[in-house]
C-alpha cells in the first residue's frame, strides 16, 4: 500500500522526533500507569506487544498495522479522539514502521510517567517467609514476618545496650553522682543536686 496522496515520506525519521509525537499525542491515554484498551506505546516492546485489539503494529509494514490505521482514521477506529494527526508525523510514523522502528537507546526510563516507581503501582510478588529463631512460635505465614521483626528489634536494642554499657564502664562515675543514680533507681524519684551553702 503507498503512501496517501500528498504525503511526503520521510527518507529517514528520527526516532527521538517519533517518540515525541507518540509521548504528546498517544502515551497520555497510552502509557505504564493508565494502558487504555490495554495498550501503550511508551517503548518498542510495548509498541509491538499490542493491547486488547491484538498487535498494534507490524514492523516493516505499515499497511498491516493497526496504529496507522487508527491515526489515518481510514477505518472505524479513530485516533487520537477528536482530531487528527498532521501530515507530517503520520508519513513519520509510516516511515519508521517502514523501516524497522528505531527506538531511541535512553527512553526505557524517560518514557516512564512521573511516580511509575513508586511501590503501590509496582507487581505484587510472592515473598518467602523469614526465617525465625523460635519456629514454633510461628502458626502461619504472617507469624513468621512478625516474629522476624521481633527478633530484629530485640537483637538491636540488645546491641545498643552493649554500647551503651561498654561506653559507661570506661567512664568512671564520681562518688556523690553513683549515689544518686542508686536512689534514683531505688525510689524511682527524681534527686535534685545540692545547691552550694553561698547560692540564692
Amino acid at each position: 500500500m503507498s503512501t496517501s496522496a500528498g504525503l511526503a515520506q520521510p527518507s529517514s525519521p528520527e526516532p527521538t522526533a517519533i517518540q515525541q509525537i507518540l509521548k504528546v499525542n498517544c502515551q497520555p491515554c497510552h502509557n505504564e500507569a493508565n494502558k487504555s484498551s490495554g495498550l501503550a506505546l511508551t517503548s518498542r516492546d510495548a509498541i509491538l506487544a499490542g493491547g486488547n485489539r491484538g498487535a498494534s503494529v507490524k514492523s516493516g509494514s505499515p499497511a498491516e498495522s493497526l496504529l496507522v490505521r487508527a491515526i489515518e482514521q481510514s477505518g472505524e477506529l479513530k485516533m487520537p479522539p477528536g482530531r487528527k494527526l498532521q501530515p507530517n508525523d503520520i508519513a513519520s510514523i509510516r516511515s519508521w514502521i517502514e523501516q524497522g522502528m528505531a527506538w531511541p537507546k535512553d527512553a526505557a526510563t524517560s518514557s516512564k510517567p512521573k511516580g511509575a516507581d513508586w511501590w503501590a503501582f509496582q507487581p505484587v510478588k510472592r515473598v518467602a517467609p523469614p526465617a525465625t529463631q523460635d519456629a514454633t512460635w510461628v502458626r502461619n505465614p504472617i507469624d513468621a514476618f512478625i516474629l522476624a521483626r521481633l527478633e530484629k528489634g530485640a537483637s538491636e536494642a540488645f546491641a545498643r545496650g552493649a554500647q551503651r554499657g561498654a561506653a559507661s564502664q570506661s567512664q568512671p562515675r564520681s562518688r556523690p553522682a553513683s549515689s544518686r543514680r542508686r536512689a534514683r533507681s531505688a525510689t524511682s524519684l527524681p534527686i535534685r543536686r545540692p545547691r552550694p551553702m553561698n547560692a540564692r
